[in-house]
């Protein structure tokens, strides 16, 4: 159980209770803060733990398919997370993509509800695309179609062939971050058109996705960024914090600095305090978030960030093979079998939150959902802590929008990995009230 205290402008102070297992928040005289939906008994559908030892599988019945059409890319993105497993994909042609259309009805069960396709750099594949997306649309006319795009390769035909199949488009930019990232797209005027075209013409099918860095630390600063060199107003979207995922632990990705993590968390708090300036990004993980108090979503149902723990979730390439997700190959460790024995696919390469020991007493654990499943040892923490700021920001962003007040101490034990005291390297990590 945590103790908030809060503030008003008018200086009046107060506080509430909130209890991460049960998403209960209280006064402290034991009265619901808010109108409770739910007592807690509902029909929740229960996240299963698992790890390598106890994997779980998956199943024809599938409600989101990620097709990765290959690791291609024609940026170098300083900080991908498929950088690291670029070699590990099985490479595939024109060919293989009418083979994986010709072989889906004998392993996929149901109409999936989400289709999303994946690079590398998914236009990269446009040959492909081609020919995958409208056979695809035919037989699955009421899915939804999604793709995310670092937006280099968009022109006019792309456009209408984007906008004649109804796919949505995420284009990954980091705003004013972006030179840490790579290239900028933005830079060709072509790219730009385009850009708005779909902002103006596909206002609920497109979004522009940033990644929160150490140079990138501002929401707000990265939604004026977009403002002043595209849209007026743009749909800024956030990819969430970055991740580590590095062989050696750090490599490009720099690590926050308590300056960087304050900057973070009071820019997505301020983001959340009026209309100007505002992300449909976070506003939708606040709203989540104070869905879950509402209903009161206990921890049992609280699956994995990216949910590719399910068994109606897969990522698949196009000769079939099963991955742990979109971001790796099929080659390496994170292959985990064939569509086409699907009873022998067994997600063996990660670690449901429970499996960590600090999540459960993390006061964040209902936005965070547990980060990235697969990560593990120093890229773990580090990722860990980066992950534990960007829900602090949204946790009192949810504060403020529900109250009217902000947090001005959160007492309580915050459980925190941390790494060997021997690596100078990691900010301690530490309690904070």
């Amino acid at each position: 159980m945590f103790t908030i205290t809060l503030q008003r402008e008018s200086g009046e102070v107060f506080q509430l209770l909130y209890d991460q297992r049960t998403n209960a928040l209280t006064t402290p005289d034991g009265q619901d803060a808010m109108p409770v939906y739910n007592d807690g008994m509902g029909n929740w559908r229960e996240s299963k733990t698992f790890s390598p030892e106890n994997p779980p599988g998956k199943t024809g019945d599938v409600t989101n398919l990620k097709i990765q059409l290959g690791l291609k890319c024609n940026y170098s993105c300083s900080y991908c997370n498929q950088a690291i497993h670029v070699g590990t994909e099985i490479h595939t042609g024109l060919d293989d993509v009418h083979e994986f259309l010709g072989g889906l009805d004998s392993w996929l069960t149901s109409s999936p509800k989400r289709i999303e396709f994946w690079g590398g750099e998914p236009l990269v594949y446009w040959k492909k695309l081609k020919v995958l997306v409208p056979e695809l649309r035919r037989r699955f006319p009421e899915a939804t179609f999604t793709m995310i795009t670092n937006g280099s390769l968009l022109n006019a035909e792309k456009f209408d062939f984007i906008t004649e199949y109804d796919i949505n488009i995420a284009m990954s930019h980091d705003g004013p971050g972006q030179p840490l990232r790579g290239p900028d797209p933005l830079e060709d005027p072509q790219v730009v058109e385009i850009v708005n075209r779909f902002i103006e013409e596909r206002p609920f099918s497109f979004s522009i996705n940033s990644v929160i860095t150490t140079a990138n630390s501002d929401v707000n600063e990265i939604v004026d960024w977009f403002k002043k060199h595209l849209h007026p107003n743009p749909p800024i979207n956030f990819e969430g914090v970055v991740n580590h995922y590095e062989e050696n632990g750090l490599g490009h990705t720099q690590r926050f600095s308590r300056d960087d993590y304050a900057k973070l968390v009071s820019s997505i708090r301020d983001n959340l305090k009026s209309a100007q300036g505002r992300s449909q990004g976070l506003e939708q993980r606040v709203y989540q978030f104070i869905q879950g108090i509402a209903d009161r979503r206990p921890d049992t149902a609280t699956g994995q960030k990216c949910g590719m723990e399910r068994e109606d979730k897969i990522a698949v390439d196009l000769k079939g093979n099963v991955m742990t997700c979109q971001n790796v190959g099929a080659t390496g460790e994170h292959g985990l079998g064939s569509v086409f024995q699907m009873d022998e696919v067994k997600l063996d390469t990660s670690w449901h939150w429970r499996e960590r020991p600090d999540c459960a007493g993390c006061p964040y654990l209902q936005i965070c959902g547990g980060g990235c499943m697969y990560l593990k040892g120093d890229n773990w923490v580090d990722t860990c802590e980066n992950e534990y700021h960007y829900a602090k920001g949204i946790f009192e962003g949810a504060m403020r929008m529900l109250t009217g007040a902000d947090v001005i101490a959160f007492e309580g034990q915050h459980t925190r990995p941390s790494r060997a005291p021997s690596n100078p390297n990691l900010i301690a990590a530490v309690n904070v009230a």
